[in-house]
Protein backbone atom coordinates (compact mmCIF):
# COMPACT_ATOMS: atom_id res chain seq x y z
CA UNK A 1 0.00 0.00 0.00
CA UNK A 2 1.29 3.37 -0.68
CA UNK A 3 0.70 6.23 1.39
CA UNK A 4 -0.95 9.31 0.20
CA UNK A 5 1.16 12.66 0.49
CA UNK A 6 0.06 15.36 1.98
CA UNK A 7 -0.11 18.76 0.25
CA UNK A 8 2.82 21.31 2.22
CA UNK A 9 0.30 23.77 4.23
CA UNK A 10 0.61 27.19 3.07
CA UNK A 11 1.24 30.17 5.94
CA UNK A 12 -1.86 32.20 5.99
CA UNK A 13 -1.66 35.04 7.60
CA UNK A 14 -4.52 36.84 9.95
CA UNK A 15 -5.46 40.35 10.06
CA UNK A 16 -4.76 42.12 13.32
CA UNK A 17 -8.78 42.42 14.33
CA UNK A 18 -9.68 38.54 13.45
CA UNK A 19 -6.65 37.98 16.03
CA UNK A 20 -7.56 40.72 18.47
CA UNK A 21 -11.47 38.79 18.28
CA UNK A 22 -9.94 35.54 19.05
CA UNK A 23 -7.88 36.64 21.71
CA UNK A 24 -11.23 38.64 23.54
CA UNK A 25 -13.10 35.25 23.23
CA UNK A 26 -9.60 33.34 25.07
CA UNK A 27 -9.99 36.44 27.69
CA UNK A 28 -14.16 35.99 28.11
CA UNK A 29 -13.77 32.12 29.07
CA UNK A 30 -14.30 30.19 25.46
CA UNK A 31 -12.81 26.94 25.50
CA UNK A 32 -9.36 26.66 23.59
CA UNK A 33 -9.20 23.53 22.01
CA UNK A 34 -12.99 24.32 20.69
CA UNK A 35 -12.20 27.70 19.48
CA UNK A 36 -9.19 26.22 17.73
CA UNK A 37 -11.42 23.80 16.24
CA UNK A 38 -14.60 26.40 15.06
CA UNK A 39 -11.40 28.64 13.71
CA UNK A 40 -9.57 25.58 12.13
CA UNK A 41 -6.32 26.68 13.27
CA UNK A 42 -3.69 25.08 16.29
CA UNK A 43 -4.19 25.71 20.03
CA UNK A 44 -0.53 26.52 19.77
CA UNK A 45 -1.16 30.06 17.57
CA UNK A 46 -4.05 31.16 19.48
CA UNK A 47 -1.77 31.10 22.96
CA UNK A 48 0.96 32.68 20.65
CA UNK A 49 -2.11 35.60 19.70
CA UNK A 50 -2.52 35.74 22.90
CA UNK A 51 0.88 36.57 24.64
CA UNK A 52 1.73 38.89 21.91
CA UNK A 53 -1.74 40.45 23.01
CA UNK A 54 -0.40 41.05 26.46
CA UNK A 55 2.73 42.14 24.52
CA UNK A 56 0.91 44.83 22.41
CA UNK A 57 2.21 43.50 19.06
CA UNK A 58 -0.66 41.96 17.48
CA UNK A 59 -0.86 45.62 15.18
CA UNK A 60 -0.59 45.51 11.57
CA UNK A 61 2.84 46.91 10.69
CA UNK A 62 2.00 50.09 9.31
CA UNK A 63 2.61 50.06 4.95
CA UNK A 64 5.37 52.48 4.06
Amino acid sequence: MSKKRKEPRKNKRYTASFKAEAVERMKLGCNVSELAKELKLSRTLLYMWFLAAGEGSLEEPDPQ
